[in-house]
């Protein structure tokens, strides 16, 4: 739950093409540390929410 909650509060790193292609390497860090723990619980972390990958 706490990681869904960082996730939606920092939503635009997940949704946001702009915000994703210019974020520094702690906010790149953060998401794939809130993806790790999601898939390590089993859980979907934005249900509902269509995401960009961080390419």
């Amino acid at each position: 739950m706490q990681a869904r909650l960082c996730a939606l509060v920092n939503s635009e790193l997940w949704t946001d093409a702009a915000t994703a292609g210019v974020a520094d390497v702690g906010a790149r860090s953060h998401r794939q540390l809130l993806e790790n723990i999601a898939a390590s619980s089993g859980a979907e972390l934005l249900p509902g929410v269509e995401t960009i990958s961080l390419a």
